[in-house]
Order: structure tokens, then sequence, then C-alpha cells
């Protein structure tokens, strides 16, 4: 028993000394290295029922109780929050100091000063719907300034409530003081947000490049974590709405969820998860839509019960979602997923370290915390910035790799196509060199058909006694009609034969009397009048090749006339000779002329072969010759052939 009365006196001797430290005062000094963290010199109070008054809490001390905690923040309480702590200006001058209270807005305030034998004294009050201008000091952190006079001491209580966390870091400095830390800090938080309106700059310098959607996403992203720092250090209720204090915490909660919502907006349009990740593209999709519905809604309905239960939870769970984003992108192999993840870390940490600071209040510094978040941010959209450009430089090789494939292909399929086309030519050259082949056969094989129908008719007229000699003679002309018929096949070499002889100066009257003999009988032996007139000019041309033609066109006019005759003459004409071939054959109309000089072409009742008319049109050309063709049906035919009389 008396162990257990020891430990209680030392517990108890142990709290006072703990009470009578913490109650020291704080001692004032001038110049601008004075900033005193009132935490240590403060002692709380929490008044549950509201009702208690600054006269009542100054004539009873004993209810406060010392901080116990590195910083003030007593988490979430209803209650509304004392804090006491005594102050003494040890220099016989007078002196103002001021009060930085380091929040922005709170949902009720009052700041007391009691002299020494005096009656309290308030020196502020806010409300959180009061409008910028009524501050005492104009910043965007409540402040306000406390004056002693020389060795004075005095007490100062602050009385506050927040429905949100109850930290309040409130600090005592020098005037000097207060203006170097907050310039200090201003110029680090414009130097963030310049590095932010930086990297939108170049984000929207880089839309050639990167492309609209990505740069324009990132570009949101951007835009609203800026302005959550702005809001969050409350540069906008000072420039943009200062006399609407009513929007400064539905607005806060607004950007948030805007940033919870360009999150899983970056990724998708980042990693292209729609095509590549589709299942998580769902998750992601869903995300963007719910927190952009809840984004909307955030100032009509930020006091709705469990508003807030659903919107915070969310931004938790959409930075969770970053993080595995990020960690299924690298496990795809996709670029930039590195450093996604590293900026998705760094989101996490940030909440991470919030999260602490609420389930441990008073533990950790949330000031601090706060500015750390806010590099955090920075460093967060470098590395998002970092995994665009490492996204887009992959795509981009990824795409000159492909161009250059693709450049590899086509030139391979012009090497192709020049292959081919040369392998197409080639073929059109032999097969245009089979045609002329079979063509000139054909032409051999039909002008030989001539003479040898001539011979075999004038073989018929041999006597009795000669019929021995006329069997042979007729046997070689069977074989030389069969030869005229057969398919000769063209030279191996490809080389192509002349198609006539040399060319002499010679009568005509020399080719066209041997057709005359040759073909006279023929043509009495269908009853048809043979005339024949000829001409002593002479013609400079090849001899063979122009018997061929007057052949062709007087065999044609035979085969083709039933009754009447035919007439074969030469005449000078224009300046020439004209060697020409009537007959009283049937004819032909305009259509038929035009077919009739196509290879193959012949009429329904022709025995033919068909290529007459057309080797005459084709030689003829060859030669120099003009080959005219005239014929009307029923009146007969006239061909005929006008070439130069020789010098």
């Amino acid at each position: 028993m008396f162990c257990r009365s020891m430990v209680v006196a030392v517990a108890v001797f142990a709290v006072a000394l703990c009470a009578s430290a913490r109650a020291e005062p704080v001692v004032l000094k001038h110049g601008r290295h004075f900033n005193v963290d009132l935490a240590r010199y403060t002692q709380v109070y929490f008044d549950e029922s509201l009702e208690r008054t600054i006269g009542q809490l100054n004539a009873a001390p004993q209810v406060f109780s010392p901080v116990t905690r590195p910083y003030i923040d007593f988490g979430l309480s209803d209650a509304r929050i004392w804090l006491r702590a005594q102050i003494v200006n040890p220099s016989p001058e007078a002196g103002t100091w001021r009060l930085d209270l380091r929040r922005q807005y709170l949902q009720e305030l009052f700041v007391y000063i009691v002299r020494e034998g005096a009656q309290p004294e308030l020196l502020f009050s806010h409300g959180k719907y009061d409008v910028f201008d009524r501050r005492p000091v104009l910043n965007r952190y409540l402040a306000v300034d406390v004056t002693l006079s020389g060795h004075e001491t005095a007490e100062l209580f602050v009385a506050y409530r927040t429905p949100t966390a109850t930290w309040l870091p409130w600090r005592l400095s020098s005037l000097e003081a207060y203006s170097a830390d907050h310039a200090a800090e201003e110029l680090t938080n414009w130097l963030i947000n310049g590095a932010l309106l930086a990297m939108i700059a170049i984000a929207l310098l880089m839309i050639p490049i990167v492309g609209w959607r990505i740069s324009l996403v990132f570009c949101f992203y951007i835009l609203v974590a800026g302005l959550f720092v702005l809001h969050a250090e409350g540069y906008t209720f000072q420039y943009v709405w200062p006399n609407r204090a009513g929007l400064n915490e539905p607005l806060g909660l607004t950007f948030l969820l805007l940033m919870a919502l360009s999150g899983p907006l970056l990724a998708r349009v980042l990693f292209d998860t729609k095509k590549r990740l589709p299942r998580l593209d769902r998750v992601l999709l869903a995300e963007v839509i719910i927190a952009g519905t809840l984004a909307l809604a955030s100032v009509p309905m930020f006091n709705v019960p469990g508003f807030k239960l659903v919107a915070y939870p969310l931004i938790v769970a959409v930075a969770i979602m970053q993080l595995v984003t990020g960690a299924l992108a690298y496990r795809a192999n996709l670029l930039g997923s590195t450093p996604f993840i590293l900026g998705a870390v760094l989101v996490v940490v940030s909440l991470v370290f919030a999260l602490l600071g609420h389930m441990f209040p008073g533990r950790i510094d949330l000031e601090a915390t706060l500015g750390a978040g806010h590099l955090t941010l920075l460093t967060e959209s470098a590395a998002f910035a970092g995994a665009i450009v490492i996204r887009v430089l992959g795509m981009r090789r990824e795409r000159d790799n492909a161009l250059r494939a693709e450049l590899a292909a086509a030139r391979e399929k012009l090497r192709l196509d020049a292959a081919l086309r040369m392998a197409q030519s080639q073929y059109d050259s032999a097969r245009g060199l089979a045609e002329r082949r079979r063509m000139q056969l054909s032409s051999v094989g039909h002008d030989i058909r001539q003479p040898i129908g001539a011979l075999r008719h004038a073989l018929s007229k041999l006597t009795d006694a000669d019929s021995g000699a006329a069997r042979q003679i007729s046997a070689a002309f069977d074989y030389l009609e069969e030869l005229a018929h057969s398919k000769v096949e063209p030279d191996s070499d490809g080389v192509e034969p002349s198609d006539g002889d040399a060319v002499e100066k010679f009568p005509i009257r020399a080719v066209l009397d041997n057709v005359s003999e040759m073909f006279a009988p023929e043509a009495r032996a269908k009853n048809l009048d043979f005339r024949y007139r000829s001409s002593d000019v002479s013609v400079e041309t090849e001899p063979i090749a122009l018997m061929r033609l007057v052949n062709n066109l007087v065999a044609n006019a035979i085969k083709h006339t039933e009754k009447g005759g035919l007439l074969l003459a030469a005449r000078r004409k224009n300046g020439g000779v004209s060697i020409e071939v009537r007959d009283t054959g049937p004819g032909m109309n305009e259509e038929q002329i035009v077919d009739a000089i196509k290879p193959f072409r012949k009429g329904e009742a022709s025995t033919g072969d068909g290529l007459g008319l057309a080797i005459v049109a084709e030689q003829a050309a060859r030669l120099g010759y003009t080959f005219d063709l005239r014929s009307r049906p029923g009146r007969g035919t006239l061909a005929s052939l006008s070439l130069p009389i020789a010098k």
C-alpha cells in the first residue's frame, strides 16, 4: 500500500511539474528572428456545453490542462476549444507582435487578451461566412496584432470551433519575422504554381508532338492541381471570391474530387486502357463518372449528411486505384508506367500522412505535411509529365520502326512489281513473236495452197498416158498441201525470218502475166469470164511480195464469185500505178469490209481460213502500198493496190 501511495505521489508531482512547465510565460522579443510556436506554452479546455464565457474561464484557470502533444491538434471534436498562453514583454518599451493562427477560415474564432487587473478584451472575432475585408490583418491566414506595454504581462485566450480538423498551429511573431516568413512562403507557393503553369504551357506547345488528347487531359490535371493548391493556401478566397466565404469549404472538396476525376482520366488516355486493358478501363471510367457527379453536387450538397462520407473515401480509393493502374501498366510492359507509378506512390503517401495526422492528432505536423503535399503534387505532376514523354517517345519509336518496316516492305513490293512488269513484258514480247510467227506461217501456208491449187488443176489436163507421172505429181501436191496445213513451231533462237525478198526494179507485167497464167484456168473451170489488162510501167519493190499480194486478191475474187467474171488490170493513176481486181461476187457492206481485213475473219459461206485480205493489208502497209477495198452488196468488189512507178 505504501509503494502504491508513493507511485501516485510521484505521478502527481510529475504532472504538477509538467503543468508548471507548460504554464511558463512566453517571453517576447523584437527582431526579425522572433517567431515562437505557442504549442508548448499552451493550456487547453474543452467546452462541451458551448456556454462558458471568457470571464468564467479567466476566473477558473484550474479547468485548463497542459497540452501534452507536440502540436495543437485534437482530432474531430464538436466542443468549443479554449487555448490559453501567458505572454510577457521584458522590455521597458511597448511593442506589437502578431498572433498568426495559420488557418484560412474556421467555423468560429474568438481571440481575447487579459491584462493584469483588467477585464478581458476581445481582439478579434471570426465566423466562416465573414468577408475577407473584415479581417484585421488582410492575409490569407487569420492573424491579429497584440500590443503590450513595457514590462507588461498578459494572457492570450483563443476559443474556436471547426467541423473538420481541430489543428491550429498558432504562433507569435515579431512584425518583421511575420513579413519575412510569409514572403518566403508565398514565394515558394508561387514557384510551385508557376512550375505547374509552365507544365501547362509546355503541354500545350507539345500538342503537335504528343497529340491533343493527352495534352489537354494533362493540362486539365495540372490546372485542377494548381487550383487545389491555390485554394488550400487561401488565395482563392483572398483574390477570387473575397465576399463569398461560404464557398471555401465546399469548393475545397470540389477541387479534390476534380483531381480524383483527372487521375483516372489521364491514365485512360496515357495507356489507352480501352484497347490494351479493357477491364481496368471500365473501372477507371466508373471512377471518372462517379467523381464527376460528386464534384458537380459538392457545392449544393456539401452539408447533406453522409455526402462527405462518400466523397472522401472515393478520393482515397481513386488514389489507390491509380497505383494499381500503374502496376498493371508496368506488368503489361507499357511505356511510361514507371514514372506513373512514382507519381501514384507520391499521391498515396500524401494521403497516408494526412490519414495518420487524423488518426494520431497532435503527433504529426500537419502544416509541414501540407507543404510537403504541395511539393509532392509538383513532383507527382512532373512524374506524370515524364510518363507522358516516355510514352510518346516510345510510341514514336514504335511508329518509326513500323514506318521503316513498311518502307522496306514497299521497296520489296516495288522490286517485285518491277520484276513482274519485266516478266510480263517478256511474256508479251514472246507472245507477240509467237503470234507473228503463227501469222507468217499461216500466210505462207495460204500462199502455198494457191499455186498448188492452180497446178493441180493443170495436172488434171494431163493425158492418161501420163497417168503414172500425174499420180506422182499429185502425191507431191498432197504432201505440200498437208505441209501447208500443218502447224510449224517457231525457231528456238527467237530470230524472226524476213517477210520478203530483196527490192528490185522490174516491169509490172512480169508479175501480172504470171498471175494471169496461174489463175485463168481456175476461173474458166468455174465458168467465170477472166479478163486481164496489163501495163508496161516498171516498179521498184519486192517482186515475190507483190506477187503474193496480187495472188491473194485474185484467188479471193475467184473463190467468192459464182457467176459473171473478174478483171485483173494495171493502170496509171495519180502519178503511180494501181493494180485492180474486180469481181461480180456477192459484195459486202461497210461493216463486213472492216471485218474482212482482220485476221481469221471470214463469211459464213467461205471455205478459206480468213487470212487472204488480212495478209494483203498487213504486207501492203509494210511495203508502203496503198490498199483499198470497195464493195456494195450484190454489186461485187473492187480491191486495189497503189504503188509508185520506178524512177
